[in-house]
């Protein structure tokens, strides 16, 4: 797995719906997981800050959070500290048997999916539950001819091609959509939308992984210089937070939601 140097964190700069949305989806997916982890072992696939796996300490027996990246790890240790929660890198993880295993957001960034999934269906004790969230690539990539403009996505998936992996490893899993019934989750819809057509000359699906994060870096420090110095004319802050409206309450994780941006995996062995 390539280390990502991303990561979710609870007290983000929040600027709009679109980034209030990815926030409270972050935080939704952790809530949704609650009803599966009372009383029992849970691993923490890709932690991140940590935020994630001290929440899931809470109602869990107990709860170990890895990461591939060690500044994640480090930044988790300090900041959520519990008796029944640990922290490490993912290369020290000794342990298995465990009774669910949280991965939100890292099979894009790993290189062989089949072996990520198969590797945690190892590491589950009998009757186990695997959650796992993704994009959905719907609304991120045009098929066939674009590769993630996420610099960090090694591959993102749609319906069909997530399911497929799943069943490398599983007979019985179901698959949910994250998203919204109003336009909260259009927000980041339309987002995505313009980050695919904007980038479209950077992610050819034809181009190299090292040229298309070269040419991704270039049009990223272009559009954060433009988003700085459209930030900095803004006077009244009071603008932003009037443009907040939705809460972690509009976010539904169901078979059916109008508006989609995201796959749950609940797989059970």
């Amino acid at each position: 797995m390539k280390e990502p140097i991303e990561w979710h964190i609870l007290n983000q700069e929040i600027n709009n719906e679109a980034e209030n949305y990815n926030h409270l989806m972050h935080v939704a997916t952790y809530k949704y997981a609650l009803k599966f982890i009372e009383n029992k072992r849970v691993l923490d696939y890709g932690c991140g800050s940590g935020y994630g796996s001290y929440f899931l300490s809470e109602k869990a027996k107990s709860v170990i959070g890895v990461d591939i990246n060690p500044d994640a790890v480090l930044m988790a240790q300090k900041n959520y500290v519990s008796e029944n929660l640990s922290f490490s890198e993912i290369k020290s993880l000794n342990e298995k048997d465990f009774d669910v295993i949280t991965s939100f957001q890292v099979v894009e960034h790993v290189p062989d999916a089949i072996l990520y999934i198969k590797f945690l269906k190892s590491l589950l004790a009998p009757n186990g539950v695997l959650l796992i969230t993704t994009p959905n690539c719907k609304n991120r990539i045009f098929k066939y001819i674009q590769s993630p403009w996420n610099e960090h996505h090694l591959k993102e998936y749609s319906r069909s091609s997530f399911e497929k992996l799943l069943q490398k490893g599983f007979n019985n899993y179901e698959i949910l959509c994250i998203g919204s019934n109003n336009e909260f989750a259009l927000e980041e819809i339309k987002r995505t939308k313009k980050q695919r057509l904007v980038s479209i000359f950077a992610t050819f699906s034809i181009y190299p992984y090292f040229l298309r994060v070269f040419l991704l870096r270039l049009f990223t420090w272009f559009f954060e210089f433009l988003r700085r110095f459209k930030k900095s004319s803004i006077k009244n802050t009071s603008q932003i937070e009037n443009t907040i409206k939705y809460s972690i309450d509009d976010i539904i994780i169901s078979k059916n939601v109008k508006y989609e941006t995201d796959f749950l995996a609940i797989c059970k062995l």
